[in-house]
């Protein structure tokens, strides 16, 4: 993105370049590069990115593998933190580590991590913000999921976006529970490094 760009909408994509090593050219994939998202706006105007923006809505596409949470979005209990941001979907992605940052006043919400799928989102992981806590949090960590506990966490076939969204019933230390505007003015947005790959002829 040009440096204007950047500076406006609080994003830097930097992208490292790597060689395949032998073992992974005998395999049908190479990793070629890692993807960095820094996703903060510090204004908390949540301006358009690629298309969509960051305004505060549910997903517009219902959850495949977390029912719970199209429950919640019919309630009006759902918010998009941030995103959708679009993905190539002819490459293939896993996630290396996503983390994001809550005022430690905002508690009793869930805040996960989505992609797109078909359509569809889907729920890669998640974790539940209760009183007292941190105000930065690891969704995934290099080698651990922390809600599958798994090793590597994919994201799915021909994906072209990823968000970050809030569900439940926003409760502030002081005022009791809030609008989710409270909770969008909270959050310090988000940190994602991707893993991408391409097939290998």
């Amino acid at each position: 993105l040009p440096f204007e760009m950047q500076k406006k909408c609080r994003i830097g994509i930097g992208i490292k370049n790597m060689e395949p090593s032998d073992h992974s050219k005998k395999s049908r994939k190479a990793l070629i590069s890692f993807l960095v998202f820094w996703l903060k706006d510090s204004d908390y105007q949540w301006r358009k990115v690629d298309g969509e923006g960051t305004g505060p809505i549910a997903p517009k596409r219902l959850c495949f593998n977390n029912p719970r949470l199209n429950i919640w979005a019919d309630q009006g209990k759902v918010v998009v933190l941030g995103g959708p941001f679009k993905l190539d979907p002819s490459s293939r992605y896993s996630v290396d580590s996503t983390s994001f940052k809550m005022a430690e006043r905002i508690y009793n919400i869930s805040v996960g991590f989505f992609a797109y799928f078909g359509p569809y989102v889907f729920q890669i992981s998640a974790l539940f913000l209760r009183r007292e806590h941190a105000e930065a949090f690891s969704l995934i960590k290099p080698g651990v999921n922390f809600l599958t506990m798994g090793i590597i966490s994919m994201l799915p076939l021909q994906c072209d976006g990823v968000m970050i969204v809030a569900w439940g019933e926003p409760y502030r230390s002081g005022r009791g529970y809030v609008a989710w505007a409270d909770v969008k003015e909270s959050y310090g947005g988000m940190k994602l490094i991707l893993n991408q790959y391409k097939e290998l002829t």
